[in-house]
Parts: C-alpha cells; structure tokens; sequence
C-alpha cells in the first residue's frame, strides 16, 4: 500500500487523502446539480425524489459547498 500511494503522490502530486476530500467535495456539489438536470430532463413532473436537491439549490446552502472548492 505505501508503494501505491508513493507512486501516486509522485505521478500527481497531491495523495489520495486529499483527493478523496476533494472528490466528497465535489460529490456534495455535483450530485444535486445533476438530481435536478434528470428531473427536468427526464420526467414529465417533478419527482418527489429530486426534491431535496432542489431545496438545496433553490435556499442557496449549496453555495457554501461549491465556494468550498475553491475554483
């Protein structure tokens, strides 16, 4: 294992840890986002499973997320 993550900071320059976070962080911002493109998208009404995501949107708490990634 620490051959691996050896390797793996030296071909990316970051170790896993920190691209694991990076991938949770993203994750919190991108899974909402895309809930809501196949709601719309994909149904003729509005699920009832999409809803949550489009509180999130719509109240702005995910904003705080998506300033957390820092790009």
């Amino acid at each position: 294992m620490y051959e691996y993550d050896r390797l793996y900071l030296e071909k990316y320059g970051r170790n896993r840890v920190e691209e694991e976070k990076l991938e949770r962080q993203l994750n919190d911002v991108l899974a909402p986002l895309y809930a809501l493109i196949v709601a719309y998208t994909e149904r003729e009404s509005f699920p009832d499973w999409a809803k949550g995501s489009k509180e999130e949107v719509v109240s702005g708490s995910l904003l705080p997320k998506a300033k957390k990634l820092g790009f």
